[in-house]
């Protein structure tokens, strides 16, 4: 009798052990989970490090924009449209829509670099993008609109679309509308 009870506490015990690891499986397994999916807000921390660096990099004549390479991703695309973008404007001729696309770090940093410095050319100095909305098209895509002002005064409006990779822009679609 006493060896049936000992048996039966013991399988009672490996059932609870069973059920604790079950669980615990359970948890570790959500918590990976919830690490790679990233959340709603993810990809506006990435867009603000991103504008950062840009404001950044527009701060002085010197265009030094060597921070790109930590937030884009090294095979990462920006495609640019209207304004500057423009068959007429300094960055066409272009296609007839006026797009340009820059593929690779060293691509878009020389895409920022000449932008700083048309900007600077024409009289604006120390542009600063600042973002007046942001919406989360999905936890990896953001639709951002940002304001372009120098020395106080407004010079342009753009929206990008952002896709977002662990912490690193793999794309911008960038068109200016004002």
């Amino acid at each position: 009798m006493r060896s049936q009870r000992r048996a039966l506490l013991m399988v009672g015990l490996v059932f609870l052990v069973a059920i604790a690891a079950f669980i615990g499986g359970m948890a570790t397994a959500q918590a990976k989970a919830a690490q790679a999916t990233p959340s709603a807000g993810h990809a506006q921390q990435v867009v603000n490090r991103y504008l950062t660096i840009l404001n950044t990099g527009m701060s002085t004549p010197a265009c030094d924009f060597s921070g790109m390479a930590t937030i884009y991703a090294p095979n990462a695309r920006v495609n640019a449209a209207a304004g500057p973008f423009a068959p007429n404007g300094p960055f066409g001729p272009g296609n007839a829509y006026g797009t340009q696309e820059f593929n690779g770090i060293q691509a878009i940093t020389g895409f920022y670099t000449k932008l700083c410095h048309v900007l600077y050319t024409k009289g604006l100095l120390s542009p600063s993008w600042t973002q007046d909305a942001g919406f989360a098209l999905s936890p990896t895509v953001l639709n951002s609109y940002e304001r372009v002002s120098s020395g106080g005064n407004l010079v342009g409006r753009c929206m990008h679309v952002f896709t977002v990779s662990g912490d690193q822009i793999t794309s911008l679609d960038w068109v200016v509308y004002q």
